[in-house]
């Protein structure tokens, strides 16, 4: 796995990037960029906390001793959920970047391509206001 300076870089390349992407007319791609950075940015103090380290390898140790059912929900969910225990006033912004990033991505519940329903607003609410309310309130 990942060191925490590592994921602390690759969180700052794609917070970066999500900038540049405000700039232009691909500012859907803003939200998946932020989204990751944020994953990052998550992953980088989970380091520092023993009994997680990282979601990955805390997801599939916590599976030995997990019921079929909750297995299904995957790491994406886990690492959502863990964030929620240590960081309960985080969780809102984390999903609204998850889910946003997976609808841009995969055009869930959307008949349309993602530029039509996902405008400059959100895609500018979600890189400066959920994404710097994460970083800032893991410490980072």
């Amino acid at each position: 796995m990942a060191s925490k300076n590592t994921h602390l870089a690759q969180a700052g390349h794609n917070q970066k990037l999500a900038n540049i992407l405000l700039k232009g007319e691909y500012y859907d791609w803003a939200c998946t960029s932020a989204f990751y950075s944020a994953l990052h940015y998550v992953e980088a103090k989970f380091n520092d906390i023993p009994e997680i380290v990282h979601s990955d390898e805390a997801y599939k140790k916590k599976g030995q001793f997990m019921k079929d059912e909750d297995i299904k929900m995957g790491v994406h969910l886990f690492r959502e959920i863990t964030l929620s225990g240590k960081y309960p006033l985080l969780r809102a912004s984390y999903r609204q970047l998850r889910e946003i990033s997976f609808q841009v991505r995969y055009l869930e519940n959307h008949d349309k391509v993602a530029c039509d329903f996902i405008n400059i607003g959100i895609a500018k609410n979600l890189v400066k206001n959920d994404l710097t309310k994460i970083k800032n309130g893991l410490g980072l």
